[in-house]
Parts: structure tokens; sequence; C-alpha cells
């Protein structure tokens, strides 16, 4: 596993400052485990391959505003969402994963017990699975 600093360069060299600018990429890795951020990075390279337009910075701003929930725990609970992902050998949009999340939060269960959003998103995927997963 490469140290935090060599994942930070990486990106740098390979993904434009639009898609994941310099500040936001210091909190993440500043938030972040380097497992985290690995499975974070491999989400955002996933989906820029997909869409060379993509804003992973104003996609994920949006969302947290519109959520309950902080830029920490969406970023915790992509990451967990990216690494369940790989262990099932499966892949995702981006768009798909926010959207669970998304209902997970408005989920009444999650009302009455306020989950953090990566504990959410375990127990919603052990009970419900994920069916716009697609094996890889």
């Amino acid at each position: 596993m490469k140290t935090k600093k060599e994942v930070i360069a990486f990106v740098r060299q390979s993904l434009p400052e639009r898609v994941f600018s310099s500040s936001f990429l210091e909190t993440c890795a500043d938030t972040l485990s380097s497992e985290e951020l690995f499975a974070l990075l491999q989400l955002v390279f996933k989906e820029f391959q997909r869409f060379p337009g993509l804003d992973f910075v104003s996609v994920i701003n949006e969302t947290v505003d519109q959520s309950n929930y902080d830029l920490v725990q969406w970023l915790k609970a992509l990451c967990h969402f990216q690494h369940w992902l790989n262990q099932s050998q499966s892949q995702a949009p981006l768009p798909e994963m926010i959207r669970y999340l998304s209902c997970a939060e408005q989920a009444p269960d999650n009302k009455n017990l306020g989950f953090a959003l990566e504990d959410l998103l375990k127990v919603m995927l052990c009970e419900y699975g994920f069916h716009a997963a697609k094996k890889v």
C-alpha cells in the first residue's frame, strides 16, 4: 500500500484539478485512512473513465448540502461502499451509490436511531444488498 503522500502525488499527476481539487484531496487525506483514501480514489478513477467531464467535488458537495450527514460521513460511507463492491467483485456507477445512500438516510429506522452513514450502509447492504451492482 502506498503512503498518503505517494497517493496524493499520483492523483495530482492523473486527474485534473477540476475533478479532484488539491484542497479537497488534502481534506480527504487528513480525514481518511490510507485504505479508505485508496478506495475513494479507485471510485473516482472509475467514474472519470466513464465520464471524463466529472466534477467529483461538486457532486459530493451538492450531495452533502442536501443531506443531514457531513462530508466526512459521506466520504467514509463511499469508501466502505467501494470496498464492499470490490469484495463482491462488482462495480456500480457513483450516481447509483449516492442514490442508495440517500435512500438509506431517509429510512424510517434511521430517523429514530441516527446511525452514522457508514454504519447505516453496512446494515442496508447486509439486509437488502445492492441491485445496481454488476459483476466484473
